[in-house]
């Protein structure tokens, strides 16, 4: 968040029973928890400063996951779906290092100092599992609600956005031990917003696509434990926002690379 005066981002259940005429002939249904780092690399973009950059911020959060994957099959008179359901729970936390200046007036004043930061995203999706094993293709649609809490040096604010994504997977399973997952999707965020209590600013912020693209390795233990080791990266932004109360939110951009080490229960 800037003065005026500077001139210028994925409550887990499972989901068995929210759709009435599924099929439960040996579904799967897979429990995951994960653990591993994010690479934060968020920066604030300005006009005003030599390199276009107002301030950057980077270090590596902390990351732990739990997710529930449910493979149903939905029979509708003789037409039966074989979908794929997903429910996801992340929290992220952990210091970044910040690298930008403070303005007082029209003067830059280079700054650094330590920002706290304390993400959670909640994720559910739903997919038809085009083809089966051992190459499964699934185009699926996914609902994410993201709140990063950034603790700054002066105050402290919450950043809040939903978002809605088309996505595609593929699970290539290479024999009985080992098992490849590529996903990628394109979301369009929604009701982006900004609030700084401290100093009574709460606005709206412009909307920009969210991508996603997300590898996994899987290894089968016995039939049903698996340890799997992923790899996933995203990239989202906001849009500067309208002045409210002096100040406004200027235009911004995160990437996060993610590397998990994740422990699966399939039945």
């Amino acid at each position: 968040m800037i003065p005026s005066s500077q001139g210028c981002y994925k409550s887990l259940l499972t989901l068995s029973a929210i759709i009435p005429n599924l099929a439960h002939s040996q579904p799967l249904v897979q429990i995951s928890v994960a653990t591993g780092i994010m690479q934060q690399d968020y920066k604030e973009l300005s006009a005003n400063t030599p390199n276009g950059i107002f301030n950057q911020e980077t270090g590596n959060l902390n990351i732990w996951q739990i997710q529930a994957n449910y493979l149903p099959t939905l029979s509708i008179s003789k037409l039966n779906l074989p979908l794929s359901l997903q429910g996801l729970y992340r929290h992220s936390n952990g210091d970044t290092q910040y690298d930008g200046y403070l303005q007082q007036g029209q003067m830059l004043i280079p700054f650094e100092s330590t920002t706290k930061n304390n993400l959670q995203d909640i994720q559910v999706s739903i997919g038809l599992r085009l083809t089966p094993q051992p190459v499964q293709v699934v185009p699926f649609v996914a609902y994410v609600a993201h709140t990063w809490q950034r603790g700054l040096s002066q105050y402290h604010e919450t950043f809040s956005h939903k978002s809605l994504a088309l996505g595609l997977s593929s699970l290539w399973q290479i024999n009985h031990k080992w098992e490849i997952l590529g996903l990628f999707s394109v979301g369009q965020m929604q009701s982006a917003k900004i609030n700084v209590p401290q100093v009574s600013f709460s606005a709206s912020l412009g909307t920009q696509t969210i991508k996603t693209i997300q590898t996994q390795l899987a290894y089968s233990l016995n039939p049903h434990w698996q340890i799997a080791l992923s790899a996933n990266y995203q990239r989202y932004g906001y849009g500067q926002s309208i002045l409210s109360n002096g100040f406004f939110e200027p235009e911004s951009i995160t990437k996060q690379r993610s590397f998990l080490t994740s422990l699966n229960y399939v039945y």
